[in-house]
């Protein structure tokens, strides 16, 4: 059995992000993507539309914070995709690990809402407020 679409893209989509890929990312979101971005920190909050949730990881990445996706599995059907991962943030001197679960809802092939769930989201926040 091959592996669901949604599941590739899902993949090529984490792999984008972790190599610094905007492109790659930009064309799995929808026009209208409404994405959730937990903790208790500055890159924290409800991003809607394309622009604010690119703006948001440009930021980010501006400010040298990296996230590393170890993948441990993805499940997907047409309408969401949940990955399970191993991430590892750094910012600086400052590194945080754990296990999180991202949640995509799909809509024609395009990311139409995302949630992350960090197993260890005062260590993220931790190291993204340093």
């Amino acid at each position: 059995m091959s592996e669901h679409p949604n599941a590739i893209a899902a993949r090529d989509g984490l792999d984008a992000f972790t190599r610094g890929d905007p492109e790659t990312l930009t064309g799995l979101l929808a026009e209208d993507v409404v994405w959730h971005a937990p903790g208790s920190n500055q890159y924290a909050g409800t991003f809607v539309g394309k622009q604010a949730t690119m703006e948001r990881m440009q930021r980010m990445a501006r400010e040298g914070i990296i996230w590393d996706f170890a993948i441990h599995d993805v499940l997907a059907n047409d309408d969401h995709v949940v990955v399970l991962i191993d991430a590892t943030l750094t910012k600086g001197s400052g590194t945080a690990h754990g296990r999180q679960c991202q949640v995509m809802h799909v809509h024609d092939g395009k990311w139409t809402e995302f949630w992350a769930v960090n197993e260890d989201q005062a260590g993220n926040d931790a190291v993204l407020n340093g």
